[in-house]
């Protein structure tokens, strides 16, 4: 759960709401899910959606990267 928490927010940081919005919602509706499923004490399904929340988060920091990148470049 940490780890995907820490992804959202250095997917954040990198301006994914802006450079990559779908993955960063997506990574977030995930998490979303993720704590309420530990509420609910749904622990295995938890953990599923945590992961899910991480990968999506982190393909929102790369996206978020690239078009950095290439905004520099031009």
């Amino acid at each position: 759960m940490s780890d995907a928490r820490q992804a959202v927010a250095a997917a954040e940081q990198a301006n994914a709401e802006e450079l990559a919005p779908e993955p960063l919602n997506e990574a977030r509706r995930y998490l979303n899910e993720a704590e309420s499923q530990i509420r609910e004490q749904a622990y295995g399904a938890a953990r599923v959606s945590a992961v899910r929340a991480k990968n999506r988060a982190v393909q929102a920091l790369e996206a978020s990267q690239r078009a950095a990148e290439e905004a520099e470049e031009q």
